[in-house]
């Protein structure tokens, strides 16, 4: 049964909802296609979480509990009419490969340009995160042209920040310039602080998302009725046709073509 804030915004009669609950049995409700994209900031596996500590190293971090992908990643690719974003570690991207089967695509990443230096000193320091791209199945389009699935930037350092993992709404802002179409209908299973329902907000795109933690919910709550407040302040660009994305980046082998043409 869905909550009736879910149903209002599925029925467009409301921007956006944010459920204090389960995400993944909110995504196993949805009808099949339901929303547009999922973009998901899940907890990672017991082992890379295994010992982490705040940036200051001094309280260990209590990170909420995650199940396998396998348990999970069906639910999204059906609920999703189009792409699935998961941040992941980069040693789970196979784990999220085995999970989709078809509809893996391949292992994004976010560049952390001010990642914290590893403390202990006798390893390299985490370099960033992983993000794991799926789609379902069907033609895949996004707005990225030939770029990379690479995108470079600092962390969030908001002094005011409360989950440990809290993403920067410029990151945020990316993948969905990248990925979402005007209008998309976006789902976030597990939305900590509300930093993705902010960004859709702030785009024009409506927002669905889950928190299980009370504590994060009602910042997030708080957060989101500030960006519904503000209204839209930029849109998703429509996508081009094929033709003119190929005109725009053209292949080597067109542009070897183009060259002897001259």
């Amino acid at each position: 049964m869905l909550d009736q804030a879910v149903l209002d915004v599925l029925a467009g009669r409301s921007r956006y909802a944010a459920i204090l609950g389960n995400g993944f049995a909110l995504a196993a409700a949805l009808d099949d296609g339901a929303v547009g994209l999922v973009l998901g900031d899940l907890p990672y596996d017991e082992k890379t979480h295994a010992g982490a500590r705040t940036e200051k190293g001094d309280n260990p971090i209590d990170f909420a509990t995650c199940p396998p992908p396998e348990v999970f990643v069906s639910s999204f690719l059906r609920a999703a009419r189009r792409w699935v974003l998961v941040f992941c570690a980069a040693e789970m991207l196979g784990d999220y490969q085995r999970a989709s089967e078809s509809g893996y695509v391949r292992g994004g990443v976010w560049v952390k340009s001010n990642a914290m230096p590893q403390k202990t000193g006798d390893r390299p320091a985490q370099w960033g995160e992983a993000i794991a791209i799926m789609h379902r199945d069907g033609a895949k389009r996004w707005n990225g042209h030939g770029n990379a699935a690479a995108w470079t930037g600092p962390k969030d350092n908001d002094p005011t920040r409360q989950h440990p993992t809290k993403k920067p709404l410029w990151l945020i802002e990316a993948l969905l310039r990248d990925f979402a179409e005007p209008g998309d209908l976006v789902l976030d299973p597990t939305m900590g602080e509300g930093t993705t329902g902010e960004a859709c907000l702030k785009m024009g795109l409506p927002f669905i998302g889950c928190e299980i933690d009370p504590k994060y919910h009602a910042m997030a709550v708080k957060r989101l009725e500030r960006a519904a407040s503000a209204g839209v302040q930029m849109t998703i660009p429509a996508r081009q046709p094929r033709a003119q994305q190929a005109k725009m980046f053209p292949t080597d082998a067109a542009k070897r073509a183009a060259e002897r043409g001259r």
